[in-house]
């Protein structure tokens, strides 16, 4: 079997390349940390966890409030209580959840850190306990008006 000048420059590129995606494909698994085990334990997947129980007591679609330990005019101004009612709002999706006026709807989601300062923003607004899920997690009753 006779290598000339192109066929060497052909079979060296190709070990060049071949070389290369093995060396980026072994540091992309490495510094990507994904390991199969993760799936599902993940910040988001966890938090979407705590509630499945308040979304089947939850209408399939509709609007439904919101209340947390922070007041609803401050949960901008607060980067954890953004985030906290950001993934609320995707958890229970296809369920929209609003903070503004959201105690006048029929429905209201309470998502507690501090449990006894969102019960006592809770008891302000009038709302009503249907029912405590544990987890800081809580549906009221709404002033719908």
């Amino acid at each position: 079997m006779e290598f000339n000048h192109p066929t060497r420059v052909k079979i060296a590129i190709l070990i060049l390349v071949l070389s290369s995606l093995i060396s980026n494909a072994r540091l992309v698994a490495y510094k990507s940390g994904f390991s199969p085990d993760k799936i599902g334990k993940d910040y988001i997947s966890l938090y979407e966890k705590r509630f499945e129980g308040v979304k089947k007591a939850l209408p399939a679609d509709g609007i439904i409030g919101y209340v947390a330990d922070k007041r609803y005019d401050n949960i901008g101004l607060d980067q954890k209580a953004a985030l906290d009612y950001y993934l609320t709002r995707y958890a229970l999706s296809p369920v929209l959840v609003t903070d503004t006026d959201g105690t006048k709807c029929p429905l209201v989601i309470g998502n507690f850190h501090d449990i006894s300062a969102g019960l006592k923003n809770a008891q302000d607004d009038g709302l009503v306990l249907i029912k405590d899920y544990g987890n800081g997690l809580m549906l009221f009753k709404g002033k719908a008006e």
